[in-house]
């Protein structure tokens, strides 16, 4: 079914999804997240089965408003020039709050004071991911020959010799 299809497409979407994005995931080098499996299976997802139809209903309207909204900004920004890359994301920002996290709130019985927290908590750990890879980026552009650029080679552990001899654990397990 489409609706149910949306509605988890709703919460998937939504703010509350990117914190826990940004708790899970792992950063990568370019400041975008990494899924890995563990993580994954580890994101609280709404089980959308046990909701309501008008819930439903309501998750999967404000999805398809969302998706076509965001299609048309989208539009704007790399089709038309009309609006910047900045303007796009505050709009795309903007419509999942008022679109998506309004429902996905009454759904959880979660406060504004709540979804506040949940911004400022979000918007944090952006922060703090992207202020790690401008510090990276500084770290790199301040080098200028290439040598110095050369990744940190690790030390090979030892091997042993063929005539030296080793001893075996197996009489120790023994009694």
């Amino acid at each position: 079914n489409m609706n149910i299809i949306f509605a988890l497409l709703s919460y998937l979407n939504s703010t509350l999804t990117k914190l826990f994005s940004e708790i899970l995931a792992s950063p990568l080098g370019g400041g975008g997240l990494r899924w890995d499996m563990t993580p994954l299976r580890n994101l609280p997802v709404v089980d959308i089965t046990s909701l309501s139809k008008s819930q439903i209903k309501k998750l999967s309207q404000s999805f398809d408003e969302f998706r076509k909204e965001v299609r048309k900004y989208y539009v704007h920004w790399k089709e038309k020039n009309a609006i910047t890359k900045e303007e796009y994301k505050s709009k795309v920002e903007e419509l999942r709050k008022n679109l998506l996290d309004k429902n996905i709130a009454d759904i959880l019985n979660l406060s504004d004071r709540d979804m506040n927290k949940i911004y400022e908590t979000l918007e944090f750990l952006r922060h703090r991911r992207l202020k790690r890879l401008e510090k990276a980026d500084y770290m790199v552009k301040g080098k200028t020959s290439t040598e110095e650029l050369k990744p940190i080679r690790f030390s090979k552990r030892k091997r042993r010799k063929k005539d030296e001899k080793t001893l075996s654990l197996y009489r120790y397990m023994q009694k």
